[in-house]
């Protein structure tokens, strides 16, 4: 299981980042979790790239691609793999 921290630079709807979300990745199952600006997002699915750099595909860059979707003036302020099981 891979845990994604990240921190928004606003809080967002959490309803609309889920659809856009679901909309970017076709449906990747990904659990967040919010907290104001604090987002957790727990994967148990396939390993993802934690990658930030634009078009990369990374969970970083397409996690602030979707926030962008919802809110144009919100950007992901830090995102970083906190905890990751290999198997």
């Amino acid at each position: 299981m891979q845990t994604f921290k990240a921190r928004l630079s606003k809080a967002i709807d959490e309803g609309a980042f889920r659809e856009k979300w679901k909309e970017r990745t076709g449906g990747f199952p990904v659990e967040f979790r919010f907290n104001g600006t604090e987002l957790t997002a727990l994967n148990s699915g396939t390993r993802w790239d934690k990658g930030k750099e634009p078009g990369s595909g990374g969970f970083c860059n397409v996690l602030q691609m979707a926030v962008h979707d919802v809110a144009r003036d919100c950007k992901v302020v830090d995102c970083e793999e906190v905890s990751q099981v290999n198997f």
